[in-house]
């Protein structure tokens, strides 16, 4: 397949995340007014906050991607606050802007979720990947960026030691959390607990997350991007599956 056969793919499973993404994060809330279980109220939050990221996305695509935008003027690198005109470019970075405050929102409150596996422990360790993410933000706003298109798609690209800063600061809350479900399943798995098995989907949901959010941040060529959009899409079913456990599932989840 072409590039422009390929990004369009992309969009299309980023269009299905988005859906899956709400309809969970809706389905939670309801649960959660029933229940007032507050990890379900964390969940929700991660499944609203993660579709709003993915809708701002495509809204930077499809300005920049409009047949109006004059893409022999791209800015110079700059910053968010360096922009004189309100134009299509300055657009499409606040739309990527609210993108990524968005993601780490829904990062920050898979942290919290995690926490709630563990009662009794300090709310310090949330600190941590707090910071992380503030940094992230900030670097966001402030560091020089210009916009490169890779395939038919754009994204803003920065100094590499820019980006290296971005990703350390963006991907370990991530990955610690999909390390962390699978510690707590063997622990579960060694008490006896049958939800186990449970928490080792959210384990592998969360790898797979990882895995897509690695991607997209490391501007990967357009096939892996691809990957990352499928896995994004796949990330609610799993998540649902491990926390809703619908009846056809209780047999071989054990719930």
């Amino acid at each position: 397949m072409d590039l422009a056969t390929l990004s369009v793919l992309g969009v299309i499973f980023l269009f299905i995340a988005i859906i899956s993404f709400y309809l969970l994060g809706i389905q939670l809330i309801r649960i959660f007014f029933k229940t007032n279980r507050i990890q379900t109220l964390y969940l929700s939050l991660i499944f609203i906050f993660g579709g709003t990221a993915i809708v701002f996305l495509v809204l930077e695509q499809i300005i920049l991607l409009h047949p109006s935008v004059d893409r022999t003027s791209i800015p110079s690198p700059r910053s968010f606050f360096q922009y004189n005109d309100i134009n299509a470019f300055w657009a499409a970075y606040l739309f990527a802007i609210i993108a990524y405050i968005s993601s780490a929102i829904s990062i920050f409150c898979v942290n919290v979720f995690t926490l709630t596996f563990f009662p009794n422990r300090s709310k310090r360790p949330l600190l941590l990947p707090l910071l992380m993410l503030l940094s992230y933000i900030i670097i966001i706003l402030f560091a020089p960026h210009e916009f490169v298109q890779t395939g038919i798609l754009w994204s803003p690209e920065r100094e590499e030691i820019t980006e290296i800063i971005i990703s350390g600061l963006f991907l370990p809350p991530i990955w610690v959390l999909a390390l962390l479900f699978f510690y707590l399943s063997i622990k579960m798995k060694q008490k006896g607990n049958i939800r186990w098995r449970q928490t080792t989907l959210l384990g592998i949901g969360q790898m797979i997350i990882s895995i897509a959010y690695t991607i997209e941040i490391l501007n990967a060529p357009v096939l892996f991007s691809l990957i990352a959009r499928i896995g994004l899409s796949l990330y609610p079913a799993i998540t649902y599956i491990g926390v809703i456990t619908p009846k056809w599932t209780k047999r071989w989840l054990g719930g």
